[in-house]
């Protein structure tokens, strides 16, 4: 197990499960006596199993990799059951934001714009895929909710002739108590890598 990991694992298991559902969004059941945490992240549902914190996907035998078990025990643990502020802001607005903005416009907004940027009927059509809704910013967008309190807007301005098309990406102001910025830049990734995937 990973360091990133093993640290999520340990900050989740001192966290009280009742608590960690109600704050999150996510559901807590009892099957043969074992308590489990169900979440939503991305079009799949994943239980973390305890008291082993074991995470799987229920929706799919797809096997559930480093990164998405620690950011899905991330959420859970750090989830403050904030209701969203209907206030947009993009990732320079959040702490650090400055500073990791360059490497999220490489990890999240290239590889969206390589892949939709001429095609904004596939992107509303992949969003489509992820339940996404309708949004209104820009030319073409889509409100994605990434994790039950999570709500994430991927906005595309289209080219012509003069200019390249280029994309937005927004939170809700209260983002914050869900995610680190880190964790931010991590959800927008594996966004962006499920859109595409979902088309295959």
């Amino acid at each position: 197990m990973n360091n990133a990991l093993q640290l999520a694992v340990e900050k989740f298991k001192k966290a009280d499960p009742s608590s960690v559902s109600h704050r999150s969004g996510a559901k807590l059941r009892i099957v043969d006596s074992q308590e489990r945490i169900e979440v939503d992240y991305l079009g799949f549902r994943y239980l973390s199993c305890l008291p082993e914190v074991e995470v799987v996907c229920q929706d799919s035998a797809k096997k559930v990799s480093v990164r998405e078990k620690t950011i899905i025990l991330h959420y859970l643990a750090q989830s403050r059951g904030t209701p969203t502020s209907g206030r947009w802001i993009d990732l320079r607005e959040l702490p650090g934001g400055i500073t990791y903005y360059p490497v999220f416009v490489g990890r999240v907004h290239r590889p969206f714009l390589k892949a939709f940027g001429n095609n904004p009927s596939l992107f509303l059509k992949a969003a489509q895929a992820l339940k996404g809704i309708q949004a209104d910013v820009a030319d073409f967008s889509a409100q994605i909710q990434v994790f039950p309190r999570v709500p994430i807007i991927f906005a595309l301005y289209q080219g012509d002739e003069e200019f390249p098309s280029d994309c937005k990406v927004l939170f809700d102001a209260n983002i914050t108590d869900y995610l680190s910025t880190e964790d931010v830049v991590v959800v927008c990734e594996e966004t962006v890598r499920r859109l595409k995937s979902v088309l295959h």
